[in-house]
Protein backbone atom coordinates (compact mmCIF):
# COMPACT_ATOMS: atom_id res chain seq x y z
CA UNK A 1 0.00 0.00 0.00
CA UNK A 2 1.33 3.08 -1.05
CA UNK A 3 0.32 6.62 -0.03
CA UNK A 4 -0.33 9.21 -2.49
CA UNK A 5 1.93 11.29 -1.31
CA UNK A 6 4.99 9.00 -0.26
CA UNK A 7 6.33 9.69 3.37
CA UNK A 8 10.08 8.31 3.64
CA UNK A 9 11.18 7.53 6.99
CA UNK A 10 12.34 4.50 9.11
CA UNK A 11 11.51 1.37 10.90
CA UNK A 12 13.24 1.43 13.89
CA UNK A 13 13.56 -1.93 15.89
CA UNK A 14 15.57 -2.71 19.05
CA UNK A 15 15.56 -6.27 20.31
CA UNK A 16 16.92 -7.97 23.36
CA UNK A 17 16.45 -11.29 25.23
CA UNK A 18 13.96 -11.32 28.22
CA UNK A 19 14.47 -15.19 29.83
CA UNK A 20 18.47 -16.17 28.54
CA UNK A 21 17.76 -19.26 30.25
CA UNK A 22 15.63 -20.48 27.33
CA UNK A 23 16.60 -18.24 24.50
CA UNK A 24 20.77 -17.54 23.10
CA UNK A 25 21.71 -14.71 21.67
CA UNK A 26 23.03 -17.29 19.25
CA UNK A 27 19.67 -18.61 18.47
CA UNK A 28 18.31 -15.10 18.54
CA UNK A 29 20.53 -13.70 15.87
CA UNK A 30 20.31 -16.40 13.88
CA UNK A 31 16.61 -16.00 13.41
CA UNK A 32 16.58 -12.45 13.35
CA UNK A 33 19.46 -12.01 11.10
CA UNK A 34 19.05 -14.77 8.26
CA UNK A 35 15.36 -15.21 8.57
CA UNK A 36 13.40 -12.08 9.95
CA UNK A 37 15.44 -9.00 7.71
CA UNK A 38 14.82 -11.09 4.71
CA UNK A 39 11.62 -11.90 5.29
CA UNK A 40 10.86 -7.72 6.19
CA UNK A 41 12.75 -7.17 2.90
CA UNK A 42 10.48 -9.65 0.55
CA UNK A 43 7.47 -7.44 1.61
CA UNK A 44 8.47 -4.86 -1.53
CA UNK A 45 8.44 -2.03 0.89
CA UNK A 46 11.61 -1.99 2.66
CA UNK A 47 14.12 -2.07 0.42
CA UNK A 48 17.29 -2.19 2.87
CA UNK A 49 18.26 -2.19 6.38
CA UNK A 50 21.05 -2.23 8.68
CA UNK A 51 21.79 -3.91 12.24
CA UNK A 52 23.25 -2.78 15.08
CA UNK A 53 24.89 -4.38 18.28
CA UNK A 54 24.77 -2.25 21.58
CA UNK A 55 28.22 -0.56 22.25
CA UNK A 56 28.68 -0.77 26.39
CA UNK A 57 28.98 3.10 27.52
CA UNK A 58 32.76 4.27 28.44
CA UNK A 59 32.01 7.80 29.30
CA UNK A 60 28.50 9.63 30.55
CA UNK A 61 25.67 10.23 29.17
CA UNK A 62 25.36 6.65 29.91
CA UNK A 63 22.72 4.91 27.47
CA UNK A 64 19.21 4.37 28.47
CA UNK A 65 18.62 2.06 26.34
CA UNK A 66 19.27 -1.92 27.68
CA UNK A 67 18.28 -3.54 24.47
CA UNK A 68 21.49 -5.88 22.77
CA UNK A 69 20.24 -4.74 19.11
CA UNK A 70 18.94 -2.07 17.03
CA UNK A 71 17.25 -2.97 13.34
CA UNK A 72 16.68 0.64 10.98
CA UNK A 73 15.12 -0.22 8.12
CA UNK A 74 14.51 2.20 5.47
CA UNK A 75 11.24 2.90 4.11
CA UNK A 76 10.46 4.66 0.79
CA UNK A 77 6.75 5.10 2.48
CA UNK A 78 6.44 4.41 6.23
CA UNK A 79 2.30 4.00 5.43
CA UNK A 80 3.49 0.68 3.51
CA UNK A 81 3.44 -0.26 7.70
CA UNK A 82 -0.43 -1.11 6.50
CA UNK A 83 -0.13 -2.64 3.06
CA UNK A 84 -1.04 -6.48 4.10
CA UNK A 85 2.45 -7.67 3.27
CA UNK A 86 3.79 -6.05 6.27
CA UNK A 87 0.77 -6.88 8.28
CA UNK A 88 1.39 -10.68 7.72
CA UNK A 89 4.98 -10.74 8.97
CA UNK A 90 5.62 -12.58 11.68
CA UNK A 91 5.42 -10.26 15.27
CA UNK A 92 2.96 -8.22 13.20
CA UNK A 93 0.08 -11.26 12.90
CA UNK A 94 0.57 -13.68 15.36
CA UNK A 95 3.69 -16.67 14.35
CA UNK A 96 3.19 -20.23 14.18
CA UNK A 97 3.42 -21.50 17.82
CA UNK A 98 7.26 -23.09 17.79
CA UNK A 99 8.29 -19.57 16.55
CA UNK A 100 6.12 -18.00 19.44
CA UNK A 101 7.50 -20.23 21.97
CA UNK A 102 11.14 -20.23 21.11
CA UNK A 103 11.57 -16.80 20.45
CA UNK A 104 8.66 -14.31 20.91
CA UNK A 105 8.06 -15.06 24.39
CA UNK A 106 11.49 -14.95 25.44
CA UNK A 107 12.25 -11.65 23.65
CA UNK A 108 11.38 -8.07 23.68
CA UNK A 109 10.71 -5.65 20.60
CA UNK A 110 10.30 -2.07 20.67
CA UNK A 111 9.06 -0.82 17.22
CA UNK A 112 8.79 2.75 15.83
CA UNK A 113 7.55 3.86 12.61
CA UNK A 114 9.29 7.74 11.90
CA UNK A 115 8.24 9.98 9.16
CA UNK A 116 11.54 11.99 8.03
CA UNK A 117 11.20 14.93 9.33
CA UNK A 118 15.08 16.73 8.83
CA UNK A 119 18.71 15.80 7.79
CA UNK A 120 22.03 16.92 6.52
CA UNK A 121 25.10 14.75 5.66
CA UNK A 122 28.51 15.61 5.80
CA UNK A 123 30.33 16.37 2.09
CA UNK A 124 31.97 13.87 0.49
CA UNK A 125 30.70 10.46 2.24
CA UNK A 126 28.75 7.45 0.85
CA UNK A 127 25.21 6.88 1.13
CA UNK A 128 25.56 3.64 3.16
CA UNK A 129 25.01 3.73 6.88
CA UNK A 130 28.27 4.42 8.80
CA UNK A 131 30.10 2.62 11.58
CA UNK A 132 28.56 3.86 14.65
CA UNK A 133 25.21 5.36 15.55
CA UNK A 134 23.47 7.27 18.41
CA UNK A 135 20.05 6.86 18.71
CA UNK A 136 18.02 9.41 20.96
CA UNK A 137 14.31 9.29 20.95
CA UNK A 138 12.33 12.04 23.28
CA UNK A 139 8.89 12.91 24.11
CA UNK A 140 6.83 16.43 24.21
CA UNK A 141 3.27 17.11 24.45
CA UNK A 142 1.42 16.95 21.78
CA UNK A 143 0.41 20.58 20.27
CA UNK A 144 2.94 22.65 18.12
CA UNK A 145 4.58 24.22 21.03
CA UNK A 146 6.36 21.68 22.25
CA UNK A 147 6.94 20.01 18.68
CA UNK A 148 8.48 23.58 17.46
CA UNK A 149 10.69 23.23 20.41
CA UNK A 150 11.61 20.12 20.06
CA UNK A 151 12.82 20.91 15.86
CA UNK A 152 14.72 24.40 17.28
CA UNK A 153 16.53 22.71 19.54
CA UNK A 154 17.78 19.92 17.02
CA UNK A 155 18.69 22.24 14.34
CA UNK A 156 20.08 25.14 16.40
CA UNK A 157 21.79 23.58 19.09
CA UNK A 158 22.12 19.13 18.92
CA UNK A 159 22.97 18.83 15.83
CA UNK A 160 25.49 21.27 15.27
CA UNK A 161 26.89 19.95 18.32
CA UNK A 162 27.33 16.39 17.28
CA UNK A 163 28.72 17.82 13.74
CA UNK A 164 31.85 18.87 15.54
CA UNK A 165 32.32 15.39 16.99
CA UNK A 166 34.84 13.61 14.72
CA UNK A 167 33.95 11.05 12.66
CA UNK A 168 30.17 12.42 12.30
CA UNK A 169 28.62 11.39 8.68
CA UNK A 170 25.12 12.39 9.06
CA UNK A 171 22.70 13.21 11.52
CA UNK A 172 18.40 12.37 10.69
CA UNK A 173 15.40 13.25 12.49
CA UNK A 174 12.14 11.64 12.51
CA UNK A 175 8.58 12.37 13.79
CA UNK A 176 7.25 8.64 15.15
CA UNK A 177 4.33 7.94 13.76
CA UNK A 178 3.78 4.53 15.85
CA UNK A 179 4.72 2.51 18.37
CA UNK A 180 4.37 -0.46 20.22
CA UNK A 181 6.41 -2.80 22.50
CA UNK A 182 5.59 -6.67 22.07
CA UNK A 183 7.50 -7.68 25.39
CA UNK A 184 7.34 -11.43 25.69
CA UNK A 185 4.59 -11.38 23.09
CA UNK A 186 2.02 -8.97 24.95
CA UNK A 187 2.21 -5.81 23.17
CA UNK A 188 1.51 -2.43 24.83
CA UNK A 189 1.97 1.35 23.81
CA UNK A 190 5.83 2.94 23.17
CA UNK A 191 6.72 6.02 23.13
CA UNK A 192 5.27 9.08 21.63
CA UNK A 193 1.40 7.16 22.48
CA UNK A 194 -1.46 9.11 23.98
CA UNK A 195 -0.82 12.57 24.75
CA UNK A 196 2.96 12.58 23.68
CA UNK A 197 4.67 13.14 20.36
CA UNK A 198 7.77 11.47 19.92
CA UNK A 199 10.83 12.64 17.90
CA UNK A 200 13.52 9.97 17.10
CA UNK A 201 17.12 11.09 16.29
CA UNK A 202 19.80 8.95 14.17
CA UNK A 203 23.31 10.34 14.35
CA UNK A 204 26.08 8.40 12.56
CA UNK A 205 30.12 8.41 12.67
CA UNK A 206 32.58 6.22 11.14
CA UNK A 207 35.71 5.60 12.54
CA UNK A 208 37.37 2.02 14.08
CA UNK A 209 35.91 3.34 17.83
CA UNK A 210 33.09 4.85 19.36
CA UNK A 211 33.66 8.82 19.73
CA UNK A 212 32.46 8.44 23.17
CA UNK A 213 35.00 11.78 24.16
CA UNK A 214 33.56 14.00 21.44
CA UNK A 215 29.67 12.60 22.47
CA UNK A 216 30.06 12.83 25.89
CA UNK A 217 31.45 16.47 25.65
CA UNK A 218 27.66 17.25 23.92
CA UNK A 219 25.88 16.19 27.14
CA UNK A 220 22.75 14.24 28.02
CA UNK A 221 19.26 14.88 26.71
CA UNK A 222 18.22 16.26 30.38
CA UNK A 223 15.74 18.74 29.32
CA UNK A 224 13.63 15.79 28.23
CA UNK A 225 11.78 13.48 30.73
CA UNK A 226 12.24 9.93 30.17
CA UNK A 227 14.45 10.27 27.14
CA UNK A 228 15.76 7.55 25.52
CA UNK A 229 19.60 6.94 24.38
CA UNK A 230 21.87 4.26 23.36
CA UNK A 231 25.08 3.69 21.37
CA UNK A 232 25.41 1.33 18.78
CA UNK A 233 27.94 -0.33 16.22
CA UNK A 234 27.12 -1.56 12.71
CA UNK A 235 26.94 -5.27 12.20
CA UNK A 236 25.67 -5.92 9.13
CA UNK A 237 23.63 -4.40 6.18
CA UNK A 238 20.70 -5.94 4.13
CA UNK A 239 19.13 -5.61 0.83
CA UNK A 240 20.53 -2.15 -1.33
CA UNK A 241 23.32 -1.40 1.16
CA UNK A 242 24.95 -5.12 0.59
CA UNK A 243 24.43 -4.31 -3.41
CA UNK A 244 25.97 -1.02 -3.21
CA UNK A 245 29.17 -1.98 -0.92
CA UNK A 246 29.17 -4.63 -3.63
CA UNK A 247 29.46 -2.92 -6.46
CA UNK A 248 26.35 -3.83 -7.83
Amino acid sequence: MASASPKPGVLWVSSGITQPGKLTPAKFTSWYEDTHIWEVLATGGVPRATRYEAVPAARSPAPTMTAAWLTVYEMPDVEFRRAAAFRGLDGQKAPKASLRQEIFENAVFSTRFGEVVGGERAEGVGVGPAAFVVSETVEVGSGSEGEDEVKVWYRDVRVPAMRKVNGWVRSRRFRIVDSTVLDEFRRRDGMGTGNKVAYLALHEFDGDEFPFDGVSSIGGLGKFNDPELGYFRRKRIYGEFEKLQNGT
